[in-house]
């Protein structure tokens, strides 16, 4: 995440992107053993396309292509390109990895808020049932969401049930934040421990949610919870 030379240009780092990529996913296959996947991970690139911003479809897809071909060449075994709002930038990214990358699965979220009620938008105003379309179209093999402004478990089930349902065959994957964010001091706090993360992994998979996860907030203690839940 963060991966793309504009992402790491912010950091002073933008000519490290082979470099650090590589290491990342590397490090992870080292640590995940022979048993669990690694998923390289491509968030969004900070800005927007053309004509909303000013940067080119071609020169972002060069962007994605870059990182994605270190992440593949590190040991991921599929690419996550997540917290996506913007279907446009989606059909890049994916662009991106089936030229450079083409055997690794492509596994693609959305970020959603609340835009009224019962009404799920990314803050590009795409419904989950246009992101669902627009990322089958452009070749994702599974669809879903992750993170996303002010949704509690309870709002994660309803948007499940619309993905699920505008996705037929194909998998969805959900990966909620551990609850609600507040600053105890200097530090942000996510109040769902793991017990409670743990039920509503279960009530997502419950409603045909085919691949499981967390995001902000989430910590190895909630997601050991979660796998003893089986």
């Amino acid at each position: 995440f963060g991966g793309t030379r504009t992402a790491l240009d912010l950091h002073g780092a933008g000519n490290r992107v082979a470099e650090l990529n590589h290491a990342a996913a590397a490090l992870a296959r080292a640590a995940a053993g022979p048993e669990a996947w690694v998923l390289g991970d491509v968030g969004p690139f900070g800005g927007f396309l053309e004509p909303l911003g000013e940067m080119e479809a071609e020169e972002l897809e060069a962007l994605f292509a870059e990182q994605i071909a270190a992440l593949a060449g590190g040991g991921a075994d599929a690419l996550l390109i997540e917290t996506m709002v913007d279907p446009a930038e989606v059909e890049v990214a994916l662009r991106a990895a089936a030229i450079v990358a083409p055997s690794l699965p492509r596994i693609v979220t959305f970020a959603f808020q609340i835009a009224a009620p019962g009404q799920f938008r990314t803050i590009m105003g795409t419904s989950p049932e246009q992101a669902v379309c627009a990322a089958r179209e452009a070749g994702a093999h599974v669809i879903g969401a992750n993170c996303g402004t002010g949704l509690g478990f309870a709002d994660y089930l309803a948007l499940a049930r619309e993905l699920v349902a505008a996705a037929g065959a194909m998998p969805v994957i959900l990966q909620p934040n551990a609850g609600a964010p507040r600053m105890e001091g200097e530090r942000c706090h996510y109040d769902a421990g793991p017990a409670e993360f743990a039920a509503a992994l279960a009530d997502l998979r419950a409603l045909g949610v085919r691949v499981v996860g967390g995001c902000c907030g989430t910590t190895p203690e909630h997601l050991a919870a979660a796998a003893a839940t089986g």
